[in-house]
């Protein structure tokens, strides 16, 4: 199999389960909320989950979405 085969069937494969990920981190992340929403790696995860408004433009400006 060539690279560029490989590099495409890789990045389609990170592609289709990025979302099965972010469902599974929301759910991680609701879970720890009714546990301990005043907790650090509940924080931490919540800013990732849902970053604010300024850090929103930032990524889309620099290409990190």
């Amino acid at each position: 199999m060539s690279n560029k085969k490989r590099a495409k069937k890789t990045s389609a494969h990170l592609k289709n389960k990025k979302p099965q990920n972010l469902k599974l981190a929301e759910q991680y992340y609701k879970m720890l909320a009714e546990i301990a929403c005043d907790y650090p790696i509940t924080q931490r995860l919540r800013k990732q989950l849902y970053p604010g408004f300024f850090r929103r433009i930032f990524r889309k400006m620099i290409g990190n979405d």
